[in-house]
């Protein structure tokens, strides 16, 4: 009797295991924002790696061989070759002063003229690119910290070489130094001009250093390799480390700037990155953007997700440019106790200040309903999520700011209010800051699948009398509810 017992009971857990089981699987934000929307028309647009509140930017750097840098943008969706990876410092938009990285592979002395390279398999999320070089036999990741970048080379068996010169955009550099400091360190500096801006620190700083010794390279000006430790430059300088990477393992090199000095540049690495942990860092710059982006939640068609959080990916990454004080700080976004919603809408108020050409300016926002239809159109015409999917004009905060707040249907008007416009989602989280659990909910009810004009709202489940909300009205969280219709 036992064992018919013991049977009985086995057969149970077995058909109670076999249930099919409901799975509430929440998506990561972060998985619905695609880095190459919009790179093939945009100037401004990359794939490459942005921290959150972060100082350094990677971006990869495609080319029409033979195109000076100051002719041209950083990279363009399927351009043909990749030159390298410029490290650059986010003292301002225009000058993106730093280092440019060129991973070589071949013979026991690197060929310095060879720059450009095919390349393919490109894979981005916010704080992590990857490509292959086709023509050099690599792949090459990067990621980063607040001060710091991180790139990671894997060779085949050979020599491989990686070159590293002073770069900026404009040309707006002047003298510098770089010496060889360790068997796999190089350090200097180079001084910046800044248009006469009192403010702004006089030289950029940087150490580059690498997880493995060298066994070859040196110095380089104007396309030779001198056998000084250290030189003085007022041209194109740089360096170049030497491996054998006869175990096809991979180098990995850090780059720290900053406006103070070497040593505290050097300092950055014992802060951010103290071990040569690839996986740690990227795992660290993603949790940052997840954390961040996930503050405001929606639900709705997928296209719609990946714009609006690639969107407010670009809006948060575009408003925070390193700030440079004059007590010689290197601080990230000054308002890192505003809210996202916040940081959104002074973004986008600031924007529209100047940019009278976004559908959310001036009177447009006398009527509701006529602004409504001009953003519908603004979006339908501009915005999908091919490499062409956004204007080809404008700044890169307005557009992006702008779409968010056009898809969550929640227009600032700059004055401490919201018009309210039909959003394209059926439900919305907005958790507006860290301290407070209760977030504010908007709930949308369809009258059929023209609905495109809102016919009631609710507040906490009040009547409202007009379509408008105060910042107070959602900043201590609550519900609204939207029904739409014709």
């Amino acid at each position: 009797m036992s064992k018919f017992f013991i049977l009985l009971f086995c057969i149970t857990l077995f058909l109670i295991s076999c249930r099919p089981q409901e799975h509430n699987i929440e998506i990561e934000t972060i998985n619905f924002v695609d880095p190459f929307i919009g790179t093939a028309v945009h100037p401004e647009l990359h794939p490459g790696v942005e921290t959150f509140q972060g100082n350094v930017s990677v971006i990869p750097l495609n080319t029409h061989s033979g195109t000076p840098p100051s002719n041209r943008e950083f990279y363009k969706w399927r351009r043909p070759f990749l030159e390298g990876f410029v490290h650059c410092a986010k003292i301002d938009t225009t000058t993106y002063p730093g280092l440019v990285v060129t991973p070589l592979f071949g013979e026991r002395i690197p060929n310095l003229d060879d720059k450009d390279s095919g390349y393919s398999l490109q894979t981005a999320s916010p704080g992590y690119y990857k490509v292959r070089l086709d023509d050099r036999y690599l792949f090459a990741e990067m990621t980063g910290t607040s001060h710091t970048s991180l790139s990671r080379f894997r060779f085949q068996n050979g020599w491989a070489h990686i070159a590293l010169y002073f770069f900026t955009k404009e040309g707006k550099m002047g003298d510098g130094v770089m010496r060889i400091s360790a068997i796999n360190e190089i350090e200097g500096y180079r001084q910046l001009s800044l248009d006469n801006d009192e403010s702004a620190p006089s030289k950029l700083y940087f150490v580059a250093r690498f997880n493995r010794s060298a066994m070859g390279g040196g110095l380089i000006k104007n396309g030779t390799i001198l056998p000084e430790s250290v030189v003085e430059t007022e041209g194109r300088a740089g360096g170049v480390f030497s491996f054998r990477t006869m175990d096809a393992g991979a180098v990995q090199l850090k780059i720290a700037f900053s406006p103070i000095g070497i040593e505290h540049a050097r300092a950055m690495f014992e802060i951010e990155q103290p071990a040569w942990s690839f996986e740690l860092i990227h795992l660290r710059a993603r949790q940052s953007w997840e954390s961040i982006l996930s503050k405001i939640k929606v639900m709705g068609p997928t296209i719609d997700q990946t714009l609006f959080y690639t969107s407010l990916y670009r809006a948060l990454v575009a408003a925070n440019p390193g700030v440079w004080h004059q007590h010689r700080t290197w601080n990230p976004f000054s308002g890192s106790s505003e809210s996202v919603l916040q940081r959104m809408v002074h973004a986008n108020c600031a924007a529209r200040a100047t940019d009278h050409s976004l559908p959310a300016s001036g009177t447009a926002l006398e009527n509701p309903q006529r602004l409504s239809g001009q953003l519908s159109r603004w979006r339908t015409q501009f915005f999908n999520i091919q490499p062409n999917g956004y204007p080809p004009h404008g700044s890169v905060t307005a557009l992006s700011s702008n779409l968010c707040f056009t898809l969550l249907g929640l227009i600032p008007d700059c004055h401490g209010g919201f018009i309210l416009v039909p959003p394209s989602f059926d439900f919305v989280e907005i958790y507006d800051n860290a301290e407070r659990s209760l977030p504010f909910t908007l709930k949308i009810q369809r009258k059929g699948a023209d609905a495109e004009r809102i016919t009631k709202a609710k507040l906490n489940k009040s009547p409202q009398a007009s379509f408008y909300l105060q910042s107070s009205d959602i900043i201590p969280g609550g519900m609204l509810e939207l029904t739409l219709g014709r």
